[in-house]
């Protein structure tokens, strides 16, 4: 089953859905929920900079390489 969700304003009491040609002469199922203004702003994907820096070895130069005790 393909699902589409998208956030639209209404105006003048109408909404326009661009739907794909997969869908053109088929039935579909239209559900409207309102949203509150904090679920409609855009996602933002949070950043991973220094989430790993408890792991970092600063006393490893990564320069060089050492491959064995000889």
């Amino acid at each position: 089953m393909q699902a589409i969700r998208e956030i639209r304003t209404v105006e003048q009491g109408q909404i326009v859905l661009n739907l794909p040609s997969t869908l053109w002469g088929q039935q579909v199922e239209v559900i409207v929920l309102p949203i509150s203004a904090q679920e409609a702003q855009p996602f933002r994907k949070k950043s991973l900079r220094g989430c790993l820096q408890e792991y970092a070895r600063p006393d490893i130069d990564p320069g060089t390489e050492e491959i064995g005790d000889d």
